[in-house]
């Protein structure tokens, strides 16, 4: 079973070791000089003190002059052969607490676009908003993704597609049961009691029907 911990500067061999492009000396110093400075707060996921997944949450300048209220995710990447464990997920899980820790109000990641499991994942976890979505200079594209933090659009992951689903499926059951009251009513001669009783049916159906096409939205 592996542990996650923060890393103190000293120790950043640690999480050199995990990156897979090309080296950059100007950006590895970079990195460096935010880790020490406490603007990149790094997470490491370990077992048997080896260091298995990484990311870090980059504090971004408040125009302010206030303390940061935004941060990035950077850097989030896995072993190999380690994928497909939760392990990612396990550290967004623990970047995500240690920003509401923060008093952090907004995060943001960039994914490649083609990437589609980490945009799952990165969906799945509370980037449930697209801002932009871009090219890098070697064509590659990119979408990215936002999470908010504050306490009035705080909700579970997925909580809004299970609202949207069982208020369609109540409002579709409520169309169905006014339908049936609207025909038991026609037989009988209460013409305008089963005309608004047919309105209500099919009032209710659209919203059922509207709110079904958002829970689908909010699934995918």
């Amino acid at each position: 079973m592996g542990k996650i911990r923060r890393l103190a500067a000293r120790e950043a061999e640690k999480w050199e070791t995990l990156w897979e492009n090309e080296p950059n000396p100007e950006l590895e110093a970079s990195w460096k000089d935010e880790l020490e400075k406490g603007r990149r707060l790094v997470y490491v996921y370990e077992e048997a003190g080896q260091v298995l997944g990484e990311g870090a949450l980059v504090l971004e300048d408040n125009p302010n002059g206030q303390a940061p209220d935004r941060a990035y995710v950077s850097h989030m990447i896995v072993q190999k052969e380690y994928r497909s464990r939760g392990i990612g997920g396990a550290l967004l899980d623990v970047m995500f607490r240690e920003a509401e820790s923060l008093g952090l109000k907004t995060l943001t990641v960039a994914v490649e676009a083609e990437n589609e499991e980490a945009v799952r994942l990165y969906i799945r976890k509370g980037f449930d908003r697209q801002v932009t979505t871009y090219q890098d200079s070697s064509g590659r594209s990119y979408v990215r993704l936002a999470a908010s933090l504050e306490e009035e659009s705080e909700q579970e992951p997925g909580q809004g597609y299970f609202t949207c689903y069982f208020m369609s499926r109540m409002m579709l059951i409520a169309a169905g049961v006014f339908l049936l009251g609207a025909m038991a009513l026609g037989p009988m001669r209460y013409t305008e009691l089963s005309v608004a009783f047919g309105g209500a049916s099919a009032v209710l159906s659209l919203c059922g029907m509207g709110l079904g096409f958002a829970s689908w939205n909010e699934e995918e």
